[in-house]
């Protein structure tokens, strides 16, 4: 679903999704050990191995544009912060936290510019 952000005419303008359905699954898949982790999303086939330090790691894959970093950093027991940017500019930040039932997770995040806020919630594969 979208919603017209700017522009007149029928068509042409800015538009902002408000509802996300995906046709297909996407998955975010956490692995890691002490300080060192690893993040894969399936659906655009990129890969970052990091540290829970926030500094900025490189991603990569096959459709991941070079200059594409993830900054990543524990917040609680079952939170951290990611930040993504892209030749140093800040795309996204996001907060994810894992539910008491352990079995969703949901992320709040913003724009690069602090806008545009956004929640997803993630189900645990079983």
């Amino acid at each position: 679903t979208y919603t017209r952000t700017s522009g007149e005419s029928v068509l042409p303008g800015e538009w902002k999704s408000t509802n996300v359905k995906l046709s297909s699954q996407n998955a975010l898949t956490i692995q890691g050990e002490a300080d060192n982790v690893t993040l894969t999303v399936s659906a655009i086939k990129a890969t970052c191995r990091a540290k829970w330090d926030g500094k900025d790691y490189p991603a990569s894959g096959p459709t991941v544009a070079q200059g594409l970093t993830l900054a990543v950093s524990k917040t609680g027991t079952n939170s951290f912060r990611l930040v993504e940017k892209f030749k140093s500019k800040t795309l996204v930040t996001v907060r994810y936290h894992v539910g008491a039932d352990g079995k969703t997770m949901t992320a709040h995040g913003v724009n690069g510019e602090g806008k545009e806020p956004f929640t997803e919630v993630w189900d645990k594969a079983s």
